[in-house]
Parts: structure tokens; C-alpha cells; sequence
């Protein structure tokens, strides 16, 4: 189911990821576009004003050479100023023509019209383009012809004659029609400037618009770009409202009952003001598994569920499934705190009388609960399951909770041992103590290696025994390191001081094949095979009889001896001792140190010395706290001693 929301989620996001990416790329080209199409408005309006300017400095340009016309028929001898007027004339004529050509590209209606802008220019604009050239041409050529006949005035000015006159006639007219001329042309360019000023104007009105039509379709644009983004932004919505119906549904259900499921049941506890909680836990659900198949497992939690269903429409709670096999009826408490183990009992009565008919197997299905109960608001389900494990632990049907079974204390000193394991392990603070072994003779024969956790507090030194923390250890993944360490240790300070070792080995050590080999290859790389001693316990339960045989056949053929620990515990297996055939059988410490005052201990003891020497294995006792208990030991015959009569543990030997 989540992978399903997941996917949907991640395409109608890449959807719209997709569009706000494409919509920025539209925004930015479109945007550009539009800017650049405006900027070449404004630059195309700027160099037609340009031009209208320059075509109006020609007015000047033009009387310019009018005065030099002027001046030029007014000058008398002397050649070298009229000269240089009719050099300034052509010069001027130059310039006029130069601009002229740089006039002519604007006029090109083809470059105008790629801006979207119909212009059209007048025929009075035209004309000067069309007629001022040749009339530059001409008045260039009359330039030419007024020197001429000034410099023929100048040859005949004291001659009087009618060729003189007729010469001065010509410059008359010469001197009145290049004025007309000139004249004539400025009309032609003041026509050009007004035309291209009007059309400046319209050029101006027409970008002005597309500006405006440029604007309109950007609002639009963008408009709806964010009219299909917030389409799409519902659509993801409405998407992902569904998908959270159907996973909060699939939360606060139990998909296999339909009951309300652990998410469920620890919100409505929330919500309850004063709760009564009942755990019901199905014994040995597992075997019905194994024994008709998990299908028919499932039809029996939903058989068993409805039948939940109707009880808690009669009795006023709401059931849950919490886990596989486990369920919770929760009640809202009156006050009937005090008999909230009758919910448990009127829930199993009313299963009794109607029993579980599971068509799988077309037979009806008898089962068995434990009950664990907790009310009020604190903890109530950590307290409920502490009650439902105590009646599991006791063999009891039900179990209220009460302060005497509360076990957060230990689970809160349980972490703290974790966490200090942890650390120990981590510092390599775990080490060997050693207790010596004697003999008949008060001799040392060997020594016990035993875990110590070494632990610095307020800047001492102590040495915690395993009883503190080894049931811990095994619980963790930390089990492996610290009896690797201790019996690493053990094996170094075993080859150091030259002395026969002993060495507890658990089963766990046994199964750890890694282990193992590790071992083996320490003791043979040490060579000290012949002095190390492993006592494996009597009261642990080796069920892999197997792996315990092939393992004490494979050290024995390097010398290790072994020896059966804590013998006289719980049920002796005087059989495994014969399968075994240990070096040396240690005797329990509990009957040891009771043998002084305990007429059954000291049988049992007597009895183990015999059955041991019949067999001609040694016998060693532990536990031999006092001179009574040694003296009483010694003459039953025992061959070795240990406890705090003789020494304690020491970190050296």
C-alpha cells in the first residue's frame, strides 16, 4: 500500500515539478521575447528621430551653401578666395550626400515591418531621396560654371563692351536661380522633415500598442499557467487526501479482523478518561498454525473477533487486535475498577458457550487465554502486559496488575547494564579473576578463571561479579565479546604463570562454530593444551548432545581436560556424566555449603563422591566457606577444594 501511495505521490509531484519547470523556462523565453521585441521598438523610434534631426540639419547645410553662393558672386579679383569658397561649396555638397546615404536604410519599409509595425512613409519624405541627388549634381556643375564666368568677368572687368555686359547678365541669373534652387530644395527637405516627424508619431501610437498587446498576452499567458498549476495542485490534493483515507483506514484497521489495530487502540486509550484495559492472549496459538496451516490460523483470529464484536456490543467495550495472537478489550471504568477482572472471566464464559466452528477443518476449535488487566490512565498497557506476563510465567488465567509485579525498575536497570556492557566491551574492561583450586594436601592445583566487569566510579576502581550482568549479556549481542575476552585472557595469564586452568564454557560458546576454531587455534598457538581445564555446566541444557560430543573429542586430542560443573542442581543426568566421561565432576555449591547442617545435602554429596570414584573421576567441592564444612567434605572423600575458606578470586595469581 505505501508503495502504491508512494509512486502515485511522486508522479503527480513529478507532474508538477515538470509544469512549474516548464512554465519557468515559457516565462523567462516568453519574457525575453517580448523584451527584446520592445527594446527594438524603442531603438527603431530612437533612430527615426535621429534621422528626422539630421534631415532637418540639412536646412542648414543647405542655406550654408546659399551664403557661400552668394558670397562666391560677390567676391572680385582674387583667385584664391574664391577658391577656397567654391572648396567649402563641394565639401558641404559631400556631406549632403553622405547623409543622404546614411538616411536611406530607415527608409526601408522591410526592416520596419519585421517589428509587426505597418509604416508607410509620404512621397514628399521620398522626394529626397528621388530628387535632391541630382540636384546636388546640377548645383554642383552651375558651381563650376559661376567660377568660370567670374574668372572670365575678372579677364574682361576693364574691357566695355557687350561681351561684359552679357557675362554680368549670366551672373545675375546665375545669382538669382541658385537661391531659387536652394530654396526649393529646403521645401523638399522641410516636406521630409514634417512627413517624417508625422510618421514618427504613428510609429510611436502602433509600438505603443503592440507594448500593450505584448503586455495582455504575458497577464494571459502567465494566467493561465497558474490557472493549470492550481488545477494540478487540487488534483495532487484531492490525491493525496484519498491515499491518507486509505492509510490511516489501513492503519486503524486490522486488515485479517477488521478490528481496530494497536494505532487505533492507543489513540481511543488517549482518549479514555479512566480505562480498564484487558490483554487477551491466545495459548499456543503457534501450534495451530503448525498443526492445520496458517490459513486456518487466520479464520480462527476472525472467528475469534467477531465473537469479540458481539461481547463488546453487550458489554459496553471496544476490542483490538495488538498483535498475531494478542487482543484488547477496552472498557471506559465506572466503578467497577475493582472487578475489571470480571471483564476477562464474562469474555471467556461467553466464549464457552459459543464455540469457534471453523469451516477449514469443518469442526469447531477450542481455545485457551491469559488474561492480563490494568486500569487507569498511567502506562495502562505497559501495566496490562506486565500482568498478562506474570500470569503466563505463573500459569495463571488472569492477573491484575499491582505494584508487587511491576518490573519497570529492572527493565530501567536492565538498560543501564546494557549501556555499561556496552561501554566494558567497547574499553576491553572485562577480565579474568582467578580462585585457586587445592588439593588433599592444602596444595594449589589450579585456578577457576571468573568474569569480573571492571568498573571506574568517582575515580575507584571496583569489580562487578557476573551475577550482575552476565543474564544480561547473554540477552545481547555482546555475549560473544566478553567471553571471548575472559577466556582469552585466562588462556595468556594460564601460559604466563605456567598453572593449570580452569575455564567456564557455556552452551552458547559450544554452538559458535566461529568461536570454536578461534579457541582451538589460541590454545595450540600458546601450547598449553595439557593445563587447561573446560567445565561445561551440568544444569545447562545442551540439547545438541552432538555438538557437545564432537567438541570435547576435538580439544581432548590437544589436551584439554574437562570437568562437569554445578553437579547436584536441579535434575542430574547421571547418564550424561557416562556419555562425557568428564576429568573431574565439581559438585553444586548450594549442597556444599549446607552440608554441615543439611542431613540431605550431605547424602546427595555422598552419594555423588561414590557414584565419582566408582567411575574414577575426581571430585572436586565449591563453595567451602568454612573449616566444619572442609572437614566434612575431606572425609566424604572429596579430592579438591575451592571457596573463601581457602582464598577469594584475585585479578593476579
Amino acid at each position: 500500500m505505501l508503495k502504491y501511495v508512494n509512486k502515485t505521490i511522486f508522479k503527480y509531484l513529478s507532474l508538477l515539478m515538470f509544469i512549474i519547470l516548464g512554465g519557468g523556462v515559457f516565462f523567462i523565453g516568453s519574457n525575453l521575447y517580448i523584451t527584446s521585441l520592445n527594446q527594438n521598438l524603442i531603438k527603431h523610434a530612437d533612430l527615426i528621430l535621429h534621422q528626422q534631426r539630421e534631415i532637418e540639419n540639412l536646412t542648414y547645410i543647405f542655406e550654408s551653401i546659399k551664403a557661400n553662393m552668394l558670397a562666391l558672386s560677390a567676391t572680385t579679383k582674387g583667385l584664391q578666395k574664391r577658391q577656397n569658397i567654391q572648396d567649402d561649396i563641394y565639401q558641404t555638397i559631400q556631406k549632403v550626400k553622405i547623409k543622404l546615404e546614411q538616411i536611406e536604410p530607415i527608409l526601408n519599409e522591410k526592416k520596419v515591418s519585421t517589428l509587426g509595425i505597418k509604416e508607410k512613409f509620404s512621397q514628399e519624405y521620398l522626394e529626397i531621396l528621388d530628387y535632391i541627388p541630382p540636384l546636388l549634381e546640377r548645383l554642383q556643375e552651375e558651381t563650376l560654371s559661376l567660377c568660370g564666368l567670374l574668372q572670365l568677368r575678372d579677364n574682361l572687368f576693364d574691357k566695355k563692351d557687350k561681351e561684359l555686359y552679357q557675362i554680368a547678365l549670366q551672373i545675375r541669373d546665375y545669382n538669382s536661380e541658385i537661391p531659387d534652387k536652394i530654396e526649393y530644395i529646403n521645401k523638399i527637405v522641410f516636406k521630409s522633415a514634417t512627413a517624417l516627424h508625422v510618421n514618427y508619431d504613428l510609429f510611436q501610437e502602433q509600438a505603443n500598442e503592440k507594448k500593450s498587446f505584448h503586455f495582455k498576452a504575458q497577464v494571459f499567458i502567465y494566467l493561465l499557467a497558474f490557472i493549470l498549476i492550481l488545477l494540478l495542485l487540487n488534483r495532487i490534493s484531492r490525491q493525496i487526501v484519498s491515499l491518507y483515507e486509505k492509510i490511516e483506514n489501513r492503519l486503524y484497521t486490522d486488515e485479517l479482523t477488521s478490528l481496530g489495530s494497536r494505532y487505533a487502540f492507543m489513540y481511543s486509550l488517549e482518549d479514555t478518561k479512566k480505562p480498564i484495559v484487558v490483554l487477551v492472549d491466545i495459548d499456543k496459538f503457534r501450534s495451530i498454525n503448525e498443526l492445520f496451516g496458517v490459513k486456518t490460523g487466520n479464520e480462527v483470529l476472525q472467528k475469534l473477533a467477531s465473537l469479540m464484536r458481539e461481547f463488546c456490543k453487550k458489554s459496553g467495550c471496544e476490542a483490538y487486535r495488538l498483535s498475531a495472537d494478542e487482543f484488547a478489550l477496552l472498557k471506559e471504568a465506572n466503578d467497577e475498577v475493582k472487578n475489571a477482572h470480571l471483564i476477562a472471566l464474562n469474555f471467556y464464559e461467553y466464549y464457552k458457550k459459543n464455540y469457534l466452528y471453523i469451516d477449514a477443518i469443518s469442526d469447531t476449535i477450542e481455545l485457551e487465554f491469559t488474561f492480563g488487566i490494568a486500569a487507569g490512565k498511567e502506562q495502562t498497557l505497559a501495566k496490562a502486559d506486565m500482568a498478562l506476563e506474570y500470569a503466563k510465567a505463573n500459569d495463571l488465567m488472569y492477573k491484575v496488575y499491582s505494584q508487587e509485579i511491576d518490573t519497570t525498575k529492572s527493565l530501567k536497570d536492565n538498560i543501564l547494564w546494557k549501556k555499561e556492557i556496552k561501554e566494558a566491551v567497547i574499553e576491553d574492561n572485562f577480565v579474568p579473576f582467578f580462585q585457586p583450586i587445592y588439593d588433599r594436601e592444602a596444595k594449589i592445583f589450579k585456578y577457576e578463571a571468573l568474569a569480573r566487569l571492571k568498573k571506574l566510579e568517582a575515580g575507584k576502581i571496583s569489580y562487578i561479579p557476573p551475577v550482575k550482568f552476565l543474564d544480561i549479556a547473554v540477552k545481547t549481542k555482546y555475549y560473544a565479546h566478553i567471553s571471548k575476552m575472559v577466556i582469552f585472557k585466562s588462556l595468556d595469564m594460564a601460559k604466563e604463570k605456567n598453572v593449570q586452568m580452569s575455564i567456564n564454557i557455556s552452551k552458547k560458546d559450544i554452538l559458535n562454530s566461529e568461536f570454536l576454531k578461534e579457541l582451538k587455534e589460541k590454545i595450540k598457538t600458546l601450547g598449553i593444551g595439557n593445563q587447561i581445564t573446560f567445565e561445561i555446566t551440568e544444569s545447562e541444557d545442551i540439547s545438541h548432545h552432538r555438538y557437545l560430543k564432537n567438541f570435547i573429542v576435538e580439544f581432548r586430542d590437544i589436551g584439554v581436560k574437562f570437568a562437569i560443573d554445578d553437579f547436584g542442581s536441579g535434575f542430574s543426568n547421571f547418564s550424561f556424566i557416562l556419555e562425557v566421561s568428564p576429568d573431574f565432576i565439581k559438585i553444586d555449591g548450594s549442597l556444599i555449603k549446607n552440608i554441615d547442617n543439611s542431613k540431605n545435602s550431605y547424602e546427595l554429596v555422598k552419594s555423588i563422591v561414590a557414584f565419582s570414584h566408582a567411575l574414577d573421576k575426581k571430585v572436586v567441592a565449591e563453595f567451602v566457606h568454612s573449616k566444619e564444612v572442609f572437614d566434612i567434605a575431606y572425609e566424604l572423600g572429596v579430592d579438591m577444594f575451592q571457596g573463601y575458606y581457602f582464598a577469594q578470586p584475585s585479578l593476579e595469581i
